[in-house]
């Protein structure tokens, strides 16, 4: 599968990612509510994905919604790295300050799972950048409670490697 890095993405794309996207830049008259962004979190979730495996990296097939890929200890890493490039696709091409609040949490949630139940990082952050952006989310009041728990844990193995990597 082709790397897929942030490299296309213009600057305040990648600044979006970086900063979860829902500081004012004074655009836009009204942020978004905190129920708002949950609701189209919801729904993101619940979106279908179908994924041709082509590794034999182990794992369930790469179908079901994001809840199911992302929430899945045996997720194959094809699922996440589909899910993670849409949400950041999503993030790219969005204008809707909710919406690309929602997507980015869903890009976060796709690496967090990566990490947590597959061991593997699937972003040129590193790992104190990562767990920076992860803290970001943890402390938004509309992140639901089972993203929550997975950004708890890829926020542990963040501090432990970036630790290692001092």
């Amino acid at each position: 599968m082709p790397n897929h890095s942030t490299s296309r993405l213009g600057p305040q794309d990648l600044a979006n990612l970086l900063a979860i996207g829902l500081e004012d830049n004074g655009v836009r008259s009204k942020a978004p509510t905190d129920p708002e962004i949950e609701r189209l979190l919801q729904e993101m979730l619940t979106r279908n994905i179908a994924v041709a495996s082509t590794s034999v990296d182990g794992g369930v097939s790469g179908e079901g919604t994001f809840r199911d890929q992302i929430l899945n200890p045996q997720v194959k890493m094809e699922a996440l790295r589909a899910i993670k490039q849409y949400a950041k696709t999503l993030v790219s091409r969005t204008t809707d300050d909710a919406e690309k609040a929602a997507a980015t949490a869903i890009y976060y949630a796709s690496i967090a799972a990566a990490l947590a139940f597959r061991g593997k990082k699937t972003t040129q952050y590193s790992y104190h950048a990562l767990g920076e952006g992860i803290a970001k989310l943890r402390g938004k009041g509309w992140l639901l409670p089972e993203l929550q728990d997975l950004f708890d844990k890829a926020s542990k193995i963040c501090r432990d490697r970036g630790r290692e990597s001092v």
